[in-house]
């Protein structure tokens, strides 16, 4: 074999984070995967907990073709065995091929492998497969085919098991543990409601008398979307212990109840800081431009082969969380990574195992794409229908759970505040140079929460604001009649790169995290050039993007952050080149890193129900669980000359 796992292995082996596989545990996994055929499917499970074992295990799914087996495997009945299923299973008209939908090795890693290392099998149904007697059949045929007991004993338990299944709930999974010294078998069991399970448990006698194992269920059910999976050890008794396997729809970048999740098993004891940190960066992938010393040579024919047609890319994802319980022992977390290789169609980028991210088609077909889009190649009609549909989305939500003013950045200040927005506001106001008796224009107004505080504070000033949406102009046309400022604030609806306003108009204009809403930043700078006063001020309080190049981990970072707020995230040196390029004059950038914070508008995003932390609505759309989001805040400030 002149290839093997390994070389597949090696293409992730860089974010498969020290915390997570110990240096030791590497190359126990590396030695395994050496003398392992390749397989397009794989992965890895670990102990979350920080006192847990640091032993992984890795799974891999079995093709429906015969690998090409080691020599000194096919000396050893087990692989005799399975070579034969495997046999049988291809057969179209076997009993095996119709029952058995797909099948994975799971290799317990203690120690560097032998020369002839031994799988766990599990073995997926058909869910077509039909009656309960097809079930405990194919349990049956299975056993007997490598020589494991099937006792009366064991049959009747595993009858019992299939009696109390709640409608449309099945066995979908048969564990068989060739690797370990045990005669019992593992049944998974899918499409058990969370009500149902305690219930069925109760009816196999599989259930303590605690209000643990409920406790645990409620729990589980309130932070992901499914718990998808419970799994029996059963054989002349109905084991104890179960398993819980736990799923979420997409993955982190794109679930921010992730993050919640493993809040939770920190804050419990399952799972340390630095294991859910490193676990919940393992999602991305990797391409043979990023990767080109790692590549496998093996795969450069159909990556040539198929240029014209696919991308060749490694995937990786987490797979699912399990929890393991037992009545007499401290509750664990099991984590599952992982990982494959698959030719992409370039015309549809779609993945046959759901892998796929909302960020997958810029980041697999723009790899240097740093999330924002050239200024002469933006269609400015598509980016204002994109941020008017946002702002006309989302304004309720953001007025109700944010407020006013939707600020991701807020002042740090050095004593408690009670309206931390107020005072970044009337902060903001003071840098801009803005002072009474002036006219002033805020662009990219929101519902005016800033302009409100501003004139509340100054008083003589005269606002103009104006905004892509007319749901934000409604709320903050009623805000400011409320706060009794119709005179002094006047909200128009429109496209703020050609502004409805006379030259020379306004001593001031302020952006305040606008100039991201942009399609032509030059164009922007332009018009708000014409309209200010000869000595008028421009200020911009604004996210940033850290200067190319950006890892490929940050690139996609920047591109779901710009996808979930409708941005258009650029380098201050990019926007200080437009300002540059339109006369203006004095223009001085400062770093605001140390007196922003944005944790107000983090707990904007989460509520507390019954001791449960909960999405808000904001947060439902907006949380996500960034590593290393390569933005900044910064504040630019120019004049236009006085004569």
């Amino acid at each position: 074999m002149n290839y093997s796992m390994e070389d597949y292995l090696k293409v992730v082996t860089p974010h498969l984070h020290s915390d997570l596989v110990t240096p030791n545990a590497l190359s126990h996994l590396q030695a395994l995967a050496n003398i392992l055929p390749p397989f397009s499917y794989a992965g890895v499970e670990c102990r979350l907990g920080a006192n847990s074992s640091q032993a992984v295990d890795l799974f891999v799914s079995l093709p429906r073709h015969l690998n090409t087996l080691p020599p000194q495997f096919l000396t050893h009945p087990i692989w005799q065995t399975l070579q034969a299923f495997q046999c049988e299973w291809l057969e179209p008209t076997s009993f095996l091929s119709k029952s058995v939908k797909n099948v994975a090795l799971e290799f317990d890693i203690t120690g560097h492998p032998p020369e002839v290392p031994i799988p766990s099998l599990f073995v997926e149904f058909n869910r077509k497969m039909g009656s309960d007697n097809n079930t405990l059949t194919l349990i049956d045929t299975l056993l007997r085919q490598f020589n494991r007991p099937f006792s009366k004993k064991l049959e009747g338990n595993l009858q019992q098991c299939l009696d109390a299944l709640p409608a449309g709930a099945r066995i979908i999974y048969l564990g068989i543990m060739l690797s370990r010294p045990t005669e019992a078998v593992r049944i998974v069991i899918e499409e058990l409601k969370p009500e149902e399970i305690l219930d069925y448990l109760r009816q196999i006698d599989c259930f303590d008398t605690t209000d643990t194992l409920v406790n645990l269920v409620q729990t589980l059910s309130h932070f992901v979307d499914k718990i998808g999976f419970l799994d029996l050890d059963v054989s002349e008794f109905i084991h104890d212990q179960i398993g819980l396997e736990c799923f979420f729809d997409k993955q982190p970048l794109s679930e921010p109840r992730w993050q919640l999740f493993f809040d939770y098993l920190v804050e419990n004891g399952l799972c340390s800081s630095n294991k859910k940190e490193a676990f919940l960066a393992w999602p991305g992938f990797s391409q043979p431009e990023s990767e080109p010393s790692l590549w496998p040579t093996h795969l450069n024919w159909g990556d040539a082969f198929f240029s014209e047609q696919a991308v060749s890319a490694f995937f990786r994802k987490i797979n699912h969380i399990k929890m393991v319980y037992h009545p007499n022992k401290p509750l664990e977390a099991k984590g599952y990574l992982a990982f494959g290789h698959r030719w992409l169609d370039r015309k549809t980028l779609e993945f046959e195992d759901e892998i796929e991210t909302p960020m997958m088609k810029t980041t697999l077909m723009k790899p240097q794409d740093h999330g924002v889009v050239s200024d002469t190649a933006v269609d400015a009609t598509n980016t204002l229908q994109k941020v008017r549909n946002y702002y006309d989305t989302m304004n309720a939500i953001i007025v109700q759970d944010v407020g006013k003013t939707y600020q991701a950045g807020t002042l740090i200040t050095n004593t408690p505040v009670d309206d931390p927005y107020r005072a970044t506001n009337l902060y903001l106001a003071s840098q801009a140079g803005i002072q009474a008796g002036q006219h002033v224009l805020d662009a990219g107004c929101g519902v005016c929460g800033p302009s409100i505080d501003i004139v509340q504070s100054i008083g003589d000033l005269k606002v103009d604001a104006i905004t892509l949406s007319t749901a934000q102009a409604e709320t903050a046309k009623k805000l400011i009649h409320e706060a009794g400022l119709t005179e002094k604030i006047q909200v128009h609806v429109g496209d703020y790169h050609l502004l409805p306003f006379a030259d020379e108009t306004f001593d001031v204009i302020f952006f305040f995290e606008s100039t991201g809403y942009s399609y032509d930043q030059q164009q922007l700078f332009t018009e708000a050039y014409r309209v200010l006063k000869k000595g008028g001020k421009l200020y911009i309080k604004d996210v940033f993007s850290k200067e190319p190049p950006l890892s490929d981990q940050e690139q996609q970072e920047l591109i779901e952050f710009n996808r979930v707020y409708a941005y258009q995230t650029r380098c201050l040196s990019e926007t200080r080149t437009a300002i540059l390029a339109t006369d203006f004059q004095e223009i001085t950038c400062h770093n605001m890193s140390q007196k922003i914070t944005t944790e107000e508008v983090g707990k904007t995003m989460v509520e507390y129900k019954h001791g449960f932390p909960f999405l808000t609505e904001f947060g439902k759309a907006h949380y996500r669980h960034f590593q290393c989001l390569p933005v900044f805040f910064a504040e630019i400030k120019a004049y236009k000359p006085s004569r």
